[in-house]
């Protein structure tokens, strides 16, 4: 090695010394200090026609000669997002490759759009999974990483590049000449993601065996696909596919047979515009929903107008009442009832960005309603408090419904008749002004539980079925004051039970007991087997992932009768499911206060399938005196915890 190759050696070293040891995330230009004879420089189309079709090319004196020989580029995409592994891609005019080096934070000193000099003495052109690449040799079939202490020897950072403006391409383009554009920039103007992707993350970072690589789909308006593929450790994994079209730029990649894209950070998603199909995109002015409202009953418009609305959703999934596909929504004093094309993840006080454009605006059963919404369209953009309800009268609500409804509102000092506890339908709500339907579905969380007498307070939200204004509460806790019958009478004829004459699976529904799911929708329910009758419960192939279901007894009066007993079986073990709790100021399932029963003896994993176990005698003013009820709580999970539990011969005396 002469004077100065061996200078110039050297400052290349050092040069690498001070750029590894310092690194941080705001980048200085690298200073070009390598001069480099044009006869020396193989463009990367050049290079491309060593790639054998297996195997390597290693480059030396057979190929290239003795003379030392280098490529030139512009990077287009390195690592800085996590989306690209310890690899850049970069290309010149006449084609486009990438490199494979074993270090992190590549960025830091070949950043795009600058300029990279590879030198090829030394190294190899191969295939990684069929995608050309540069790296330093071959290994097991398996083209490997140029050593990270060896870098900066094949590696050498210029100044500023060209700018290398994408390729435009259609996916069929790509997919008929897929080789001409491996590891080049590229972009479609007229893409979109797939529904079975908008609204999901790029990729799944929170896995709880780590983060995820996900490969998306992405189509155009001809319907032709290709692979986005996002790693679990990209800066944006955790970011939502937008539901919209419009262009995306990307490296053209392959994986075996399969064609896929590498964005290099979430600019590359231009999707801005509506859908293939005229649906999403991002509208850009606020609708207010009085005017879709004014528009619909004053001039019949049955589609919204281009834009979004805002407001926060006033329903609560889950309990029940509302239909999986439905919310209702409110903004101000106006709202309106949105029904989605399938089953949503809106939980109560969520608020919502809802892109309404073109959507059809209808009457179901004579409630104004947005119909049809994809998932996609609504942005979740917080959770926070509920719109104040309006305190009105049922008079007010007769007169004007098409103002009030999907809205929260308040009726003070009425009473409620025509049922003993919710689920039953109709219950008569009257102000003194008039009388409205408070109507709740026997499928709710709260089902079952007792409707108060005397002057009471409802909060609720205005609904409409058919010609009739009516009212639908989230909760017991919806009415307030008045009083509550805690529940049968506390004697043994009600709360002593041998669960027998019920018909299989159906729920336990007995006159005084209290059946109520309040994690995921399986209840306690009625079993008979070899002519015995006992109740059960499981979480086992649960369509929910977790299961806690409550079954509590009539009202027990201790000073008249507080030895309790029971006994359970159990059946294809995984946990201890079945707790007992007392309570002594039960008005509702949420609000009491539970004192765990720690006495009775459960079926365990020591017990065989199916053997009943009796708890022993419990004193129940051992926990609680005065008047109790007993509540058995059942917690599951659909993944694991899904042992069987059966209670039979609950006896009071």
């Amino acid at each position: 090695m002469n004077t100065l190759n061996k200078f110039f050696f050297l400052l290349i070293i050092v040069s690498g010394l001070f750029i590894t040891s310092c690194v941080d995330n705001n980048f200085d230009e690298p200073e070009n200090t390598l001069t480099i004879d044009a006869a020396d420089v193989l463009t990367i189309s050049e290079i491309l026609d060593f790639l054998p079709a297996t195997g390597g090319a290693v480059f030396g004196e057979a190929n290239i000669g003795t003379e030392t020989k280098y490529i030139k580029g512009t990077v287009t995409a390195d690592d800085a997002s996590g989306n690209f592994f310890k690899t850049i891609t970069f290309q010149d005019e006449t084609a486009a490759l990438s490199i494979a080096a074993d270090r992190n934070e590549l960025n830091a000193e070949f950043p795009a759009g600058n300029v990279i000099y590879v030198k090829l003495n030394g190294l190899t052109l191969g295939k990684d999974a069929e995608l050309p690449r540069i790296g330093y040799s071959i290994e097991d079939d398996r083209l490997q990483r140029i050593p990270d202490l060896l870098v900066n020897d094949f590696m050498i950072a210029g100044g500023q590049g060209e700018v290398i403006e994408p390729t435009v391409v259609t996916i069929s383009e790509l997919r008929q000449n897929t080789n001409l554009y491996y590891n080049k920039l590229i972009s479609i103007e007229q893409a979109q993601f797939t529904l079975a992707f908008v609204g999901q993350t790029y990729a799944d970072a929170e896995n709880i065996d780590g983060p995820q690589t996900v490969n998306a789909m992405i189509e155009d308006c001809d319907g032709d696909d290709v692979i986005l593929r996002n790693s679990g450790f990209a800066d944006f994994a955790t970011e939502v596919m937008p539901q919209g079209s419009g262009k995306v730029t990307a490296i053209a990649s392959v994986f075996l047979d399969d064609l896929q894209l590498f964005i290099r950070d979430l600019n590359d998603i231009e999707f801005m515009e509506l859908r293939c199909d005229g649906s999403g995109g991002q509208a850009s002015n606020e609708i207010e929903i009085a005017d879709i409202q004014d528009r619909f009953y004053n001039s019949g418009a049955d589609a919204a107008e281009t834009g979004f609305i805002t407001g926060t959703v006033i329903s609560d999934r889950n309990t029940g009442q509302v239909n999986s596909q439905n919310v209702f929504f409110q903004n101000g004093d106006r709202g309106i009832l949105i029904r989605f094309s399938s089953d949503h993840s809106f939980n109560l006080g969520d608020q919502l960005k809802l892109t309404v454009s073109g959507q059809e605006v209808s009457e179901f059963r004579g409630l104004l309603q947005i119909n049809n919404v994809p998932l996609f369209n609504a942005e979740l953009t917080g959770n926070g408090s509920l719109p104040t309800p309006k305190q009105i009268t049922i008079d007010e609500i007769l007169e004007d419904n098409n103002r009030y409804e999907s809205t929260r509102v308040i009726i003070a000092g009425a009473m409620l008749s025509g049922g003993s506890t919710y689920g039953a339908g109709d219950i008569t709500v009257d102000d003194g002004t008039e009388t409205i339907s408070l109507f709740t579905f026997s499928t709710t969380s709260y089902a079952n539980e007792p409707v108060p007498s005397g002057t009471v307070n409802v909060t609720a939200v205005v609904s409409q079925f058919d010609d009739n204004p009516q009212l639908l509460i989230n909760a017991a806790s919806d009415v307030s004051g008045g009083t509550i019958d805690p529940g049968g009478s506390g004697s043994d004829g009600q709360v002593s039970q041998s669960f027998e004459g019920f018909t299989d699976f159906d729920p336990v529904a007995i006159e005084g007991w209290l059946s109520v799911a309040t994690k995921g929708d399986r209840q306690w329910y009625t079993r008979t087997f070899d002519d015995n009758g006992f109740i059960e419960c499981e979480a086992f192939m649960d369509s929910n992932p977790a299961t806690e279901a409550w079954l509590v007894t009539p009202t027990i009066d201790t000073d008249d009768k507080s030895i309790f007993s029971f006994e359970t079986a159990i059946a294809f073990w995984q946990h201890q499911g079945l707790s007992i709790w007392i309570s002594q100021d039960f008005t509702s399932l949420g609000e009491a206060n539970w004192v765990s029963i720690d006495q009775a003896t459960l079926a365990n994993s020591g017990n065989e399938n199916y053997e009943f176990v009796a708890s022993g005698d419990i004193d129940l003013t051992d926990y609680l005196s005065g008047k109790v009820r007993v509540g058995f709580k059942y917690e599951g999970t659909a993944s694991q915890n899904t042992t069987k539990v059966r209670i039979d011969n609950v006896v009071l005396k």
